[in-house]
Order: structure tokens, then C-alpha cells, then sequence
């Protein structure tokens, strides 16, 4: 199977899906980063996982994680405060369970704001308040002085 390779700039750009048995459709997205999009021939795609068990189940697998990880998402948007699902995030970029760290943020704050729902504005006042339980932050750079704790805020 020959895939098309695809490198998009970050910003707003176009992609035309197919999907099984329908025509073409535009569909408008942004990319946060720069991307590179493979696109393969549906039908080369069909017989492939037809010949294929095992490549069928690992796809449905990836697919089955994927729409968990959603999921969470979408609970934690609806379910938790913005200064909860910041300190959660912060405190998921690192393996310590209680003690200082320091992480380094993996987006910019700009990205990090949209990735938790809010506006840039409110992600600075969240950061704030959390410098009240020893949460420092220089450019992409996050000191945690105790990560159980932010782990205890984002529990609720």
C-alpha cells in the first residue's frame, strides 16, 4: 500500500476524508503544530485489514483508546474547574507521586489554555493561584514544590 505523505504548517488549513461508500467532504482544521498527515487509498486500506486480522484488531484497538482518552477529556472539561484540570495536567508530566519536580511544559500556554478550556487570561490566573501552593512558572519551565499536592487539587 503507497501512502501520500502530507507536511502542514501550524495555523488553519483544509483536509478532504473519504469515507467508505460516501463522496468527499471538505473539512476545515487546525493544527496546533506543525503535522504531517498520511493519507491512504480506502480501498487499499479495506483489503489490507481483510488480509489481515491482526492489523484489523490492533486499528480497533487504537481506535478504542483513542475515543477513551476523549472521553476522559470531555469528563474533566465538564466535570472539574480549570485550576483542577491544570494542576492535573502539570501534574501528569511527571512520574513523582509527592515531593518537588520540575516539569517542562511540552506546548506553548496559548495551546495549554485551549487544551484545558479557557482562555489564555484565565490560564494566568489559574498559574497564579497556584504559585499560593508553590507552583513557579519561567517561560516553559514549571516548578512544583510538592506534586501530591497539586495531585490531591486536581482530586478535588
Amino acid at each position: 500500500m503507497r501512502a501520500h505523505s502530507e507536511f502542514f504548517r501550524a495555523g488553519r488549513t483544509l483536509v478532504f476524508p473519504a469515507v467508505p461508500g460516501q463522496q468527499t467532504y471538505t473539512v476545515s482544521c487546525e493544527t496546533v503544530r506543525p503535522s504531517r498527515l498520511l493519507a491512504f487509498p480506502l480501498e487499499r486500506v479495506g483489503e489490507s485489514l481483510m488480509n489481515s486480522p491482526h492489523m484489523a484488531e490492533d486499528l480497533i484497538a487504537e481506535l478504542a483508546g483513542i475515543q477513551n482518552e476523549v472521553g476522559r477529556h470531555l469528563a474533566d472539561l465538564k466535570g472539574r474547574t480549570s485550576l483542577q484540570r491544570l494542576a492535573g495536567f502539570l501534574s501528569s508530566l511527571t512520574s513523582v507521586s509527592k515531593g518537588a519536580a520540575v516539569v517542562h511544559l511540552p506546548v506553548s500556554k496559548m495551546v495549554l489554555a485551549s487544551m484545558i478550556g479557557v482562555v489564555p487570561e484565565k490560564l494566568s490566573r489559574d498559574f497564579a493561584k497556584l504559585a499560593a501552593v508553590g507552583v513557579s512558572t519561567k517561560h516553559t519551565t514549571v516548578s512544583i514544590r510538592d506534586v501530591g499536592r497539586l495531585r490531591r487539587i486536581y482530586a478535588g
